[in-house]
């Protein structure tokens, strides 16, 4: 595929991915990785996580997730404010923003459980369930992805390296966002890993490779993996270390002139950038701060998948936000979800458009799409600047979030409101707004699949 990010302008500093000593589960003190492993944060459920605690009391959502109740009580709502939605529903995390644009008091008015988190973090260290590898290493990192059994389903490998990236600023153009971060989920993100002095979870790289860093991976993934897990829904996870001293510079020399476009946890690497100039602010030297822990993976030997993230409004009927829209979008009626989806699917690249729905009837809402900057606007601007912003006058609070159809709709249905559904954003798009520096309406892309947690971590004092 084409580059996912433009050429680095001449003079900026070099994209680095440097090798560090892991901290690991000891496979010796737990016999399945799979159960003490976790799916990231941010696309977690309650009756996830209560799953997750209740079968393994070393599951790293312990202290990814950590209650103000307490890390022991993970049986009711745990909604930390945090990256995402945690599945469906009204987004709490905007609501912790302040006048001044920082997050309030809602966020960390009682920060005793990110303290708590940090002390649980120490102890499996102390025990040894946790323990760091004695050398520094980059991770190469394999997702095995089985059929699902859905029309057009297919296997899908994830591939890529562990590393610590050293951080660089948006204008630098080394590592570049495309989409905008909200202050909460950032502030709830840099308390707990201050507190944890850790990089608990990886943000998502990916680059234009095809050289010799990804021919390295490719024979590193021949020899005998660190660690083999399959979780429940039937998905191989294998870790491999790369520590030899002349394959580490060739990587680097590689990778050192490119650039990576963060394809997952806009919040994580702005929270990496936040806690550094923190440090540099106090006067601290060059320290752990100055890279966040990444997964960088060859868009071109192994792409992502890319797919919409759809959206939820409670408390508003069908028949009355249509009314309502009616005068500045075209409306187009359907009995059938099929139906609908093949309207929605036609228009896109030629008009934006958006399904509405609340599970028993499905209308198209389009207009003739706009142009900014030389590109076609995204649906999601439209959609919340002309829809939400402006027919319906929606707070950022009042918008719920949902990774699949089917949970969109049944939150529709349970909160007697309407479910949102979008074409996903080709990876072109995503391309023109990197490179003109913009940035998409927060949850416009969903790249995947996603590295689980707790596999490989980076604690600062190992720095």
């Amino acid at each position: 595929m084409t580059d996912p990010s433009p050429t680095p302008d001449s003079g900026t500093r070099p994209l680095v991915l440097s090798p560090f000593p892991g901290v690991r589960y000891d496979p010796e003190r737990v016999s399945d990785l799979a159960a003490v492993t976790s799916p990231p944060y941010d696309v977690l459920d309650p009756g996830s996580v209560a799953a997750l605690t209740a079968e393994e009391p070393h599951n790293i959502v312990r202290v990814v997730l950590p209650r103000p109740a307490g890390p022991a009580d993970w049986t009711s709502d745990h909604r930390s404010p945090g990256e995402g939605d945690h599945s469906v529903g009204r987004d709490d995390s905007s609501r912790t923003a302040g006048s001044s644009g920082e997050a309030g008091p809602a966020v960390l008015s009682d920060t005793d459980h990110y303290r708590r988190a940090a002390d649980l973090l120490n102890r499996w260290r102390a025990e040894g369930i946790l323990r760091a590898d004695t050398e520094a290493a980059l991770y190469v990192y394999e997702q095995r992805v089985p059929e699902s059994g859905e029309p057009g389903s297919r296997p899908f490998v994830l591939r890529g390296m562990f590393g610590a990236v050293e951080l660089r600023e948006p204008e630098e153009r080394v590592i570049l966002p495309h989409e905008d971060v909200m202050p909460g989920p950032v502030a709830d993100r840099l308390a707990l890993m201050s507190a944890c002095e850790a990089n608990l979870e990886p943000i998502l790289l990916v680059y234009d490779g095809g050289g010799p860093a990804s021919d390295l991976v490719e024979v590193t993934v021949r020899g005998e993996p660190l660690v083999h897990a399959r979780t429940a829904d039937g998905v191989d996870h294998l870790l491999w270390r790369i520590t030899d001293v002349d394959a580490l510079s060739t990587i680097a020399a590689d990778l050192a002139p490119r650039q990576a476009l963060i394809a997952d946890g806009h919040h994580r690497y702005a929270t990496y950038l936040k806690l550094q100039r923190q440090m540099r602010a106090t006067g601290a030297g060059p320290g752990p701060w100055d890279s966040g822990l990444a997964l960088l993976v060859d868009q071109r030997a192994h792409p992502l998948q890319l797919t919409a993230i759809h959206r939820t409004v409670a408390g508003i009927t069908l028949e009355d936000l249509v009314t309502r829209a009616g005068a500045e979008f075209t409306v187009e009626s359907f009995d059938d979800a099929d139906r609908a989806h093949d309207a929605l699917a036609a228009a896109h690249g030629r008009r934006n458009a958006f399904v509405v729905t609340d599970g028993l009837r499905w209308e198209l809402l389009s207009v003739p799409t706009e142009t900014t900057t030389g590109r076609f606007r995204l649906d999601t601007e439209v959609l919340h600047e002309r829809l939400f912003g402006g027919t319906l006058g929606l707070a950022e609070e009042h918008i719920g979030y949902a990774h699949s159809e089917r949970a969109a709709v049944e939150h529709a249905r349970d909160s007697n409101g309407v479910a949102v559904l979008l074409n996903p954003v080709d990876v072109s798009t995503v391309q023109a707004v990197a490179r003109e520096g913009g940035r998409m309406p927060r949850k416009s892309t969903s790249f995947g699949p996603k590295p689980r947690t707790g596999f490989v971590m980076r604690m600062f004092d190992q720095h």
